[in-house]
């Protein structure tokens, strides 16, 4: 059964991170096909005080960035809500930049909604 995110059906999750990572340091995920949806939702909780700062790229090949969504930066807990991402593009992948905090532990996902 598909849960709600901000009103919209979650569909599935599109990717995770679990990492342990240091001030300066970025995770960038694989490009994920999502045709048929219109929007990604990015959430995240990390431990160690960092702020994560969330990105969507968009690819029309899936090897070329085409594009980049910001998706607002956020301390350890989080956002209250997930960050919802409008998409133009076939391809995705989630790029998080952590900041503010050495040898930080973060949890990510980034499910296709609506």
């Amino acid at each position: 059964m598909a849960e709600s995110i901000g009103g919209q059906a979650r569909l599935g999750e599109l990717d995770r991170n679990t990492a342990n990572v240091n001030n300066g340091s970025s995770y960038t995920g694989p490009w994920i096909p999502v045709q048929g949806f219109s929007k990604v939702a990015i959430e995240w909780i990390s431990a160690g005080g960092a702020t994560i700062t969330p990105s969507v790229d968009e690819s029309f090949d899936g090897t070329t960035q085409d594009r980049t969504s910001a998706g607002g930066a956020a301390g350890a807990n989080g956002p209250a809500v997930p960050t919802i991402v409008q998409l133009a593009a076939p391809f995705v992948r989630m790029r998080l930049a952590v900041t503010v905090a050495n040898t930080t532990t973060f949890k990510a996902s980034m499910v296709a909604v609506g």
